[in-house]
């Protein structure tokens, strides 16, 4: 595999120090671009870097992340970059994460491979291994466990930490903008596998990476693992997960049925576990109601809807 690969980190008024040095050893071409309103000290310090393989992109306001990650994509191919790694701020990419996903695609041999991943850890409870789907047949589901093998033949995986084909994302459309946060991955890889492409995970590798603020809690009886999004999150994540279940449902109906199934676990992890119950649920009530009739875009603009 002797294709250019370039990297993109998507930030948001970092606290803490983004992944430069260690990303930039191990790509051609790395680019920030940075959501954030104002500028923070990290961003500071970025603008510090003087390499001709780094470049910084800063939008002045939050256009969210899809809209980010199709500007630093668009950068890098037009720097003639075959394949672009994305990452959130706060990933923890190892130093051989570019090494073994491109040593899986050589040695897959599979064309068809639009988007591949790394194993993900949750940095909130490390011994918990997020578990892949793949549909089996349209109204079957297996839940892949990727630490133990290597798998082409998923339905999504999460952008951090990713290494996407940069034809295959033109040629099948950016990311939806209008989503502008959650689902923008998972919406991405349904429409990679409705036109043919493959989506993989490669149990090789590690990457930690932050799902929300989860924590395991015990109560009389009952037990969970609550991400403790915020009202905000709340709402982009039940209305864009009801707009992609209206747009993939029959093409992919266990899919379909899992992800409604995860939405109503959704309500018994905000009661019996988080805080702010009531404004988080109004929230996502809220989101399935724009979900619904196709309201989407950043919040701001729908606060009045």
């Amino acid at each position: 595999m002797q294709e250019k690969i370039g990297a993109v980190i998507v930030s948001y008024l970092p606290e803490e120090p983004l992944q430069i040095e260690n990303i930039l050893n191990q790509v051609d071409h790395l680019v920030v671009v940075d959501n954030s309103p104002s500028n923070s000290a990290f961003i500071e310090n970025v603008k510090k870097i003087n390499s001709p393989n780094f470049s910084l992109i800063e939008l002045e306001s939050n256009l969210g992340q899809a809209k980010a990650l199709n500007i630093g994509l668009n950068h890098l191919l037009s720097l003639k970059m075959d394949w672009a790694l994305t990452l959130d701020q706060d990933s923890l990419p190892p130093d051989n994460l570019v090494k073994a996903l491109r040593s899986y695609l050589e040695k897959s041999n599979n064309k068809n491979i639009a988007i591949v991943g790394p194993q993900i850890v949750d940095i909130n409870i490390p011994d918990k291994k997020c578990k892949y789907l793949s549909s089996k047949n349209k109204f079957k589901l297996d839940r892949i466990d990727i630490t133990k093998e290597s798998s082409s033949n998923l339905l999504a995986i999460i952008t951090s930490g990713a290494l996407t084909n940069l034809q295959a994302w033109k040629n099948v459309g950016e990311f939806r903008e209008d989503l502008f946060i959650d689902y923008v991955d998972i919406e991405f890889c349904l429409r990679l596998k409705s036109r043919g492409f493959d989506v993989a995970a490669v149990n090789e590798i590690e990457m930690q990476h932050c799902l929300g603020q989860r924590s395991k809690k015990n109560k009389v009886l009952i037990s969970g693992t609550p991400t403790n999004h915020n009202s905000l999150r709340r709402y982009y994540i039940a209305r864009n997960s009801v707009f992609t279940l209206k747009k993939y449902a029959f093409k992919y109906p266990s899919w379909a049925m899992f992800e409604s199934l995860n939405q109503l676990l959704t309500f018994y992890r905000v009661i019996f576990f988080e805080e702010k119950r009531i404004d988080k649920l109004k929230h996502i009530f809220l989101g399935y109601s724009h979900g619904i009739l196709g309201k989407l875009g950043p919040f701001q603009s729908r606060r009045n809807s």
